[in-house]
């Protein structure tokens, strides 16, 4: 990591962790002061994926930078896995509510519009190339009966990442995200694997509007916590 970021990575981990800690200490009580510390520590020592300088799937990349570090603080402390899935759970909640309800709404708009979904087209045609060895390398389609798309990632930059900082533990929570984002912005979502780990195939569907399904594995640990960023569409 070149010092330049480190320092964009270090002001990422204070907006998303340290300014929540009391989202955090609702995992922790007293040990998130220093869990939130010991992470901070580790983010030098994250190894970042080389996707190019101008990627629209950075901002992945930055927010995984954070919860690697932080996981790997939990698991030194003496805490299961779970706890780490539950953290990234409430912080990506924390993070759609920092925005106003009114732009979450426009957001799941414009992210299924045409000009959004051409943009995504064109940059999964791009990894096709393979020009980066840790970008993903995807196919984008329109939904022929809905506003939508399907991404099926061949390759997953946060697999790979998560792999390079012997993390793979994580990888049958990575959607954590995904569905928070959906509900959070009145999307619909499913998130499906296919083939055996470690070369299987990521399915994404994504909706304007629609039922937000989640990963199983994740809803046996997250399903007790209430998102507060989610939007809800009138019936």
């Amino acid at each position: 990591m070149t010092e330049k970021q480190l320092k964009k990575s270090l002001a990422l981990y204070n907006r998303l962790v340290e300014k929540n800690i009391s989202t955090i200490e609702c995992e922790f009580g007293n040990d998130a002061l220093k869990i939130v510390a010991l992470g901070k520590e580790k983010v030098s020592s994250v190894v970042l994926p080389d996707i190019g300088n101008k990627n629209m799937m950075s901002p992945v990349v930055n927010f995984n930078t954070s919860i690697i570090s932080l996981h790997k603080a939990i698991l030194e402390k003496g805490y299961p896995i779970t706890k780490t899935v539950r953290v990234a759970y409430r912080l990506s909640d924390a993070l759609f509510k920092s925005i106003p309800r009114i732009f979450r709404g426009s957001l799941g708009f414009i992210v299924t519009t045409n000009w959004f979904i051409s943009k995504l087209q064109r940059f999964a045609h791009n990894t096709q190339n393979r020009s980066y060895p840790d970008n993903f390398v995807m196919t984008v389609d329109k939904t022929p009966d809905r506003r939508g798309y399907v991404l099926v990632a061949e390759e997953c930059t946060v697999r790979k990442m998560y792999a390079a900082n012997d993390v793979e533990e994580l990888v049958p929570y990575c959607s954590f995200f995904d569905y928070v984002q959906a509900k959070a912005t009145g999307m619909g979502l499913s998130h499906t694997y296919e083939g055996e780990y470690p070369d299987q195939s990521c399915t994404i569907k994504s909706f304007h509007r629609g039922e937000a399904i989640m990963v199983p594995k994740l809803k046996e640990i997250v399903q007790d916590i209430k998102l507060k960023s989610e939007f809800k569409t009138a019936k």
